[in-house]
Parts: C-alpha cells; structure tokens; sequence
C-alpha cells in the first residue's frame, strides 16, 4: 500500500504551500524589459540589463540576449536561471536537429520546442521569452509566455516595463521602417521601460539580424549613467553649529 506524502508535522502535502515558501528565498530575477521588433529589411531585440534579487540589484551588466543558433537569438525575461535553461535546452535541440538533418533549424521549430517544453510545466518556470529570427529570406518574431502560449507580431515587449515600452512602440511604429529606424525605436522603448520600472534598468543592448548577418551590440544605448548629472554641492555655511564639546582621548597603559 502506497502511503502519502507529508511534511514533518504529518500534515499532507500542499503544493501550494511549497511553491509559496520556495518563493518566499531571494532568487535572481531579471526583472526586465524586453523588445522585439520586426520589418522587411531584418529583425531586432533589445533588453535592458539589470538582473534583482528580491529589492537589490544583484546584477547591473547582467546579458539577457541568449543565442539560440546564428540566425535565432531570444530576449529572455523571469528568474535568471530559468531563461539561461530554457534557451540552453533549445540551442542543443537545435544542435540534433541540424546534425539529424543536415540544414538549419527553422525559426518556428525553435518556438515548438520551447512552447512544448513550457507548457509540461504549467507555467511553473518562469521564463518570458520574445524568439526572433531568420530562415532563408524570411525574418521571425514571436513570443512565448511562461504558460507556453505563442504570440507572432511586427512588435512585441514583455517583462516588468512591457507596458511603458508598448506604448512607445505603438505610437511610433509603422510599415516600411529601415533598420537604423528600428533599432532607435527598440532603444528607446527599452528606455522607456527602465525609466518607469524600478527592476529595469542600467544600459540597452541589441542583437540585429539582418542580410549582412548577426551582430550583438552590448550597451547600445547608456541610460543610467552615475556620472551624469550635476553634482550637489552644499555651502561651507549651510549647517550651523548650535554647541561644540571636545573630549580628550586618555590611553591607559597596563603593565
């Protein structure tokens, strides 16, 4: 006879008391805003770069532009592990896949893959992934929701400052953009996301695929910068001294 489980108090086991004690401990998340933007000429993604650990920032250089294969990259947002798993897992996938079929791995196997491997989960891993792509001529973008749901579109924003970056690009998109054009606008939808979000932060960085290939920009555009701005600098007769004690220091010598 098969007995159930329990904890130490002999009280049956409550998934949800566990989930709700394992996310009590500080884990590593990237907070983040992420961006994917698509057009004729290419497909872009930008992340910001600050990783938090519960309200400290553990991270202010933190890259959250995974490389899936050289045409595939993901812009990942959720707990830090998660998301490195996650991509690590559908770059080996796409490893057999090329080796099995001697030929790259189209951009929406690599979504089936890892919407597949999401949903076993339930939405338990948290990880927020936007995938863009190319395959032959064509460019890709889509995103996947921890839940494993799949979203395609010419722009897409997820994370914690999603909201403050879809609204920038919703205002500022259009058909026919070129790619210095769209690379302006992924950057300052980040910003806009680090500006209105406390776990987004520090710098933007952009992955661009494109005809010429793929090229990775770490900190492509400086938002939070330390240096910046007008240092405060108090008169030497701001603070007024009410009353003045002077205490000699006596030091015992014991023999």
């Amino acid at each position: 006879m098969l007995g159930s489980a329990s904890n130490q108090n002999g009280e049956p086991f409550n998934f949800k008391e566990f989930c709700a004690e394992v996310l009590k401990k500080r884990v590593t998340k990237t907070g983040t805003t992420i961006v994917g933007i698509k057009s004729e000429q290419g497909v872009i993604l930008c992340a910001d770069t600050r990783a938090t650990s519960g309200p400290f920032v553990a991270d202010k250089s933190c890259f959250k532009l995974h490389r899936i294969s050289d045409d595939i990259y993901c812009a990942g947002a959720g707990t830090a592990a998660d998301t490195y798993r996650v991509t690590e897992y559908a770059s080996s996938m796409v490893r057999i896949f090329e080796t099995k079929y001697a030929k790259k791995a189209p951009v929406k196997y690599v979504v089936s893959v890892i919407s597949k491997y999401l949903f076993q989960y339930g939405g338990f891993i948290s990880a927020a992934l936007i995938i863009a792509g190319r395959h032959r001529s064509t460019y890709h973008l889509y995103s996947v929701s921890p839940d494993g749901t799949v979203n395609p579109g010419f722009y897409l924003s997820m994370g914690s400052g999603g909201l403050a970056a879809v609204s920038v690009l919703e205002a500022r998109y259009r058909s026919g953009m070129d790619m210095e054009e769209i690379k302006a606008l992924g950057a300052d939808a980040v910003k806009a996301g680090i500006m209105n979000d406390l776990y987004s932060g520090s710098n933007v960085d952009c992955v661009v695929i494109d005809g010429a290939g793929t090229n990775v920009v770490r900190n492509f555009l400086r938002v939070a910068n330390t240096m910046e701005g007008k240092r405060i600098v108090y008169a030497l007769d701001s603070v007024k001294i009410k009353k003045e004690e002077v205490f000699e220091l006596v030091e015992e010598i014991v023999e």
